[in-house]
């Protein structure tokens, strides 16, 4: 009998470990394959992260509000503690769904609301936005009603039962399907802001004369609805915008009507496109947009800081600079800060000016001077020295590493170097059997066949090489290139 006792027990045993066994294989299948969307599922993945009641503005909408409301400017002029909470194109059904979610963990002193769902005419999304805007919320009977509403009923149990959507993404696996990616600050200190670097010029809209409304969506303003009533019946402030973006006819009378809307329920709406705010931000339609929808890295400190000024106006939101609690909005404001200089520097072309540039502790760069070093940079001398390098030294042929305030720099005709910065590798070397020099990183040539001098400029916080660039001697000026150029 205690021989059969024994039996069952290793069977089971077995069984268990078997079962063990095919849930951890099935849980690495899923973080690997899983939907990873920057611009709706890890926004609200992240918001997991952040402690309990530690968000004092919670920013809804869509990309509209991630890409243009700058959580480090809040953070970093103002002292707010914000996280955008936003899904692209996301309709006001899911924005609803993600309020609900949000305030399971959260309880915010002020909830700011971009518009742009008002425009919205259609019962469904597209394929793509459905998973953006639904499949991150981790509660199981929030999910179950974010779909309800968000999916055709023909489709509605392939995204309920959402491995039938990304099993088969191991054909499109990629950097971030993988934990090491999302190691770096931008991910580290993620608030739900994504900076947008191009620069695309716009036709500036002329919206003060469109003064009449147009009905919303019935759907659309259902939601919109029920978004303020679920505000008011949790107690919480909201305040409703519309950021700038280049909006048609139509699109202004329905935030004509969100106003009228908003005004029922005593709730503030400011549509930020109309002359008077253009002028007060001195938004430049030539420079501070990335497309007809969005603001770039210029645009949305502007648009930032008249936010900010009609938050403190109107609401009583808690400065947090220097409160140890809230050193990771420091540390982002710090990157998205940080990557908008790397940007600005990228942007220069004056010599000159670009070496001040450098002047950052969390620079580490390398000048490798092929040929033309005098005329290059002979023009820039005290902002050489400004780094350390003395330029009595300045010579053809040599590599100078600056990192850290410390200058190192390779002996002539000969040389051979290797730079580690994080998980990346910096490499050169030269001699008398191999003439050119060779510069790269990660194993990828850096440099061109063409004279001049060659920087490269790596971000030590964020984790990312900025650029690698070339300045040559054209006629009496210095130009500024790619280090290699495209072909």
């Amino acid at each position: 009998m205690n021989v059969l006792k024994n039996k069952n027990f290793v069977r089971a045993y077995k069984i268990i470990a078997i079962l063990l066994i095919f849930t951890l294989a099935l849980s690495s299948v899923f973080s690997v394959l899983s939907f990873k969307y920057g611009d709706g599922i890890m926004g609200i993945k992240y918001l997991y992260k952040q402690d309990n009641d530690s968000v004092d503005v919670l920013v809804l909408g869509s990309s509209h509000a991630f890409e243009n409301v700058n959580t480090g400017v809040l953070y970093d002029s103002y002292g707010m503690a914000a996280y955008v909470l936003a899904g692209s194109v996301q309709p006001y059904w899911n924005t609803y769904y993600y309020l609900m979610e949000a305030l399971k963990t959260q309880t915010p002193k002020l909830i700011v609301l971009d518009a742009f769902g008002s425009t919205f005419n259609d019962e469904y999304s597209d394929n793509s936005r459905i998973i953006k805007n639904t499949l991150g919320i981790r509660d199981i009977a929030i999910r179950y009603k974010a779909l309800k509403v968000s999916s055709p009923k023909d489709k509605f149990y392939d995204y309920l039962l959402s491995y039938r959507l990304w099993h088969s993404r191991y054909t499109e696996f990629g950097a971030s399907d993988f934990p090491q990616y999302y190691k770096r600050p931008f991910w580290y200190y993620y608030k739900g802001f994504g900076v947008n670097f191009t620069t695309k010029s716009q036709n500036k809209p002329d919206p003060d004369k469109i003064t009449t409304e147009t009905p919303l969506f019935p759907k659309s303003e259902e939601y919109y609805r029920k978004i303020i009533e679920l505000c008011k019946q949790e107690n919480i402030p909201l305040l409703i915008v519309k950021s700038p973006y280049i909006l048609n006819e139509d699109s202004m009378k329905k935030y004509n009507m969100s106003k009228k809307i908003a005004d029922e329920y005593g709730v503030p709406f400011i549509n930020f496109n109309s002359s008077k705010y253009y002028n007060s931000m001195k938004l430049d339609f030539s420079k501070d947009f990335a497309d007809i929808n969005h603001l770039n890295y210029m645009g949305n400190v502007k648009y930032t800081k008249a936010l900010a000024e009609e938050i403190k106006k109107r609401f009583d939101i808690p400065d947090r600079k220097g409160q140890q609690e809230y050193e990771s909005w420091e540390m982002h404001s710090k990157d998205v800060l940080g990557r908008t200089e790397n940007q600005y520097l990228k942007n220069e072309n004056n010599v000159g000016a670009y070496f001040e540039k450098l002047k950052k502790e969390r620079y580490v760069i390398t000048i490798a001077t092929i040929s033309d070093t005098d005329k290059i940079l002979g023009k820039c001398k005290e902002s050489l020295e400004g780094l350390g390098i003395d330029t009595a030294e300045l010579r053809d042929g040599r590599v100078y590493v600056i990192r850290g305030g410390t200058v190192d720099y390779s002996g002539e005709n000969s040389f051979e170097k290797m730079i580690r910065l994080d998980n990346h590798v910096l490499s050169f070397e030269k001699s008398d059997s191999q003439p050119e020099l060779s510069l790269k990183w990660d194993g990828k040539e850096q440099i061109s066949e063409k004279k001049g001098c060659y920087v490269s400029v790596y971000d030590s916080f964020s984790k990312e090489l900025v650029e690698n660039i070339r300045f040559e001697w054209s006629g009496s000026a210095t130009v500024k290139k790619p280090a290699v150029e495209k072909k």
